[in-house]
């Protein structure tokens, strides 16, 4: 049974690896993301993860997945407690809209 188990994580791990790359082609490489790129961020992430459950992740889950993300080049700890908050907002207009054009302001 340890073995079975083992096997579906490293099958996990192997199906986050693919994404990760089918993500990168769609990512525009010549730029950096910081934690101030909230929308540039929220795209990444919806087209990574297009069905993660966003109500319930946490905070340390997110900034996981910001600081895993292809071309993103900021700290590892957002600047300021309210960056999640801000990326995880986006993220749920992202989905919400089906479209990928979303600006950069915290509030829109």
């Amino acid at each position: 049974m340890e073995r079975r188990r083992g096997g579906i994580r490293e099958k996990e791990k192997s199906n986050k690896k693919e994404d990760a790359r089918r993500v990168t082609g769609c990512i525009d490489k010549e730029r950096s993301m910081d934690w101030e790129d909230y929308g540039e961020i929220a795209e990444a992430l919806y087209k990574l993860y297009p069905k993660a459950p966003l109500i319930t992740m946490s905070d340390a889950e997110l900034i996981e997945k910001v600081i895993a993300l292809p071309g993103f080049t900021g700290e590892k700890q957002p600047p300021d407690d309210r960056y999640p908050s801000f990326i995880l907002n986006k993220w749920i207009m992202v989905r919400e809209s089906g479209t990928s054009s979303v600006d950069d302001s915290p509030f829109v």
